[in-house]
């Protein structure tokens, strides 16, 4: 699929340590002016097409390649810079992130935050991702990994009528809690 081997080339961007390229998707991250320099790193990997759909996707590969540039840790399985897959399936949400932040006890101020990101809409989201990515780059020595290509598809699914992404985002969050922290 198009958005592994968009996050694969992102994992190689950091690991060649490529500063200008972080640079330029960070300011995907923030909207900052000169963020079109970022558009050589993403969009090759979109799918072609100009419907409805291509084009939501098209902003979702560069709101995900603005996080990655935020916090170049991705964290996934084997094949896309991440962990094994036998260790790490299924996959990481942001829920599993946010416990991760938290440091694997009761935060108020980050379930707060935890809890403000679910109840968004679309529209509101990106700033809570970016808040949220900027917490997981400052937690723990920068060690907690976010599962990109799993962000990419439940941002994807985010508006669903059963709000499956954000049940999968509370369960994960207070499992990993309820388990005393990232396991």
């Amino acid at each position: 699929m198009a958005i592994e081997k968009m996050v694969e080339y992102l994992v190689k961007l950091a690991k060649n340590e490529d500063r200008g390229a972080l640079a330029s998707l960070r300011r995907l991250a923030s909207d900052n002016v000169g963020a079109t320099a970022a558009y050589r790193h993403v969009l090759a990997f979109v799918p072609e097409g100009d419907g409805p759909r291509q084009r939501a996707d098209v902003q979702r590969y560069l709101q995900i390649a603005g996080l990655f540039g935020v916090h170049p840790h991705h964290h996934g399985p084997a094949g896309t810079g991440g962990e094994s897959a036998a260790a790490y399936a299924p996959r990481r949400n942001m829920g599993h992130v946010m416990a991760e932040v938290s440091g694997g006890k009761d935060d108020n101020a980050t379930e707060r935050r935890f809890l403000r990101m679910l109840e968004s809409h679309e529209e509101e989201l990106p700033t809570h991702l970016r808040h949220a990515i900027s917490m997981a780059a400052g937690a723990q020595g920068g060690t907690v990994g976010v599962d990109y290509v799993q962000l990419y598809w439940d941002l994807r699914y985010w508006t669903s009528d059963d709000r499956k992404v954000q049940l999968r985002w509370a369960r994960s969050y207070y499992h990993t809690l309820d388990q005393g922290g990232p396991q």
